[in-house]
């Protein structure tokens, strides 16, 4: 079976991976905390690249299909689509980020609007706690606006929020892989 020592190996190499990963993933995090906006722009350019790229290769295998084969065939429509899209992408990447923030703000504004309405059913059903239904539809219908009025600045502030976690989950990485390390000797 596994002795004791082969074992110590195994979690010792394993605490120095993890800790590698760490430090590789805080610098990472700080980059997105220090550089969020570029980090977003360029996230798009690269999905926009590799539409393109896939795009360019339905495209090509449509071309390479025999005549019958080109009849039942979406490689040609799925290859442009996919190379219309990853060009506006590369070229518009932070209008992207605009417009499907936009569209996620639109969704948060509706989707609470309905629940201030069920709130509104539930006071007149006589339920003492409509309110708190009514408040955070409220609020949530508030965050929806800012969302729509400053769309990248939402995003921004996400990615920055995600950021700081990463650094807050990774230290604590840190302190458990060097623990184990220490306590591995």
């Amino acid at each position: 079976m596994f002795k004791i020592d082969d074992i110590k190996k195994y979690l010792k190499k394993t605490a120095f991976s993890s800790l590698w990963m760490s430090i590789i993933l805080l610098i990472v995090a700080f980059f997105l905390l220090i550089k969020s906006e570029s980090f977003i722009n360029n996230l798009i350019i690269i999905v926009g690249v590799a539409l393109s790229f896939l795009g360019i290769v339905n495209f090509i295998s449509y071309l390479k299909l025999k005549d019958e084969e080109k009849l039942m065939s979406r490689n040609l429509l799925n290859g442009l689509l996919m190379i219309i899209f990853g060009l506006i992408a590369i070229f518009k990447s932070s209008s992207l980020v605009s417009i499907f923030t936009i569209i996620l703000g639109i969704y948060l504004i509706y989707q609470n609007l309905e629940y201030l309405h069920l709130a509104t059913n539930l006071k007149n059903l006589k339920d003492n706690k409509w309110y708190i239904l009514m408040i955070l539809s409220l609020l949530n219908i508030i965050f929806g606006i800012i969302v729509v009025i400053n769309p990248f600045e939402t995003i921004v502030a996400i990615v920055k929020l995600s950021a700081i976690l990463i650094i807050l989950s990774e230290a604590f990485n840190i302190f458990q892989s060097l623990y184990m390390i220490f306590k591995l000797k």
